[in-house]
């Protein structure tokens, strides 16, 4: 009988540190120099590295973090709305950290100004490290490999 308030408590947050994960500046919308520039200002540092210009932003703005908003809903189907017991307050405190004390976002262009990579206080966002480009092999003409 004194588990069921702390259920039905769990149950009424259920999906709230989900949302919290997920909320914020969307950083796989940014495509391009310019974009980056409106969004967090003057960079703190620039620089290239392996011949591909960068961009050092220090900002205080909340990141969006989707895959991890999607993990934290999964974990809450399996255990019932449970989870949430620990996760909001995790999520609340995470995100409040990520505004207090700030991050470093490292951005780093192609030649052309365009996003290739996002690092976030050293993690690369999964959903902007697949920008490299790569110019396919022309479809009209078939490649072959030179004969030795």
């Amino acid at each position: 009988m004194r588990v069921l308030p702390l259920w039905i408590a769990a149950l009424v947050s259920t999906g709230c540190s989900g949302f919290i994960a997920a909320s914020g500046t969307d950083l796989s919308k940014l495509n391009s120099r310019s974009e980056v520039r409106a969004k967090f200002g003057t960079p703190v540092a620039t620089g290239t590295s392996n011949s591909e210009p960068f961009e050092l932003y220090r900002t205080h703005r909340k990141v969006r973090d989707i895959s991890k908003g999607m993990g934290i809903v999964m974990i809450d189907t399996m255990t019932l709305g449970l989870a949430e017991l620990v996760l909001l307050p995790r999520e609340t405190i995470l995100a409040g950290r990520q505004m207090i004390l700030g991050q470093d976002l490292l951005v780093q262009y192609d030649a052309q100004g365009r996003v290739v990579q996002l690092t976030r206080d050293g993690e690369v966002d999964p959903f902007t490290s697949f920008r490299r480009n790569v110019t396919p092999a022309s479809s009209s003409e078939p490649t072959e490999e030179p004969k030795p």
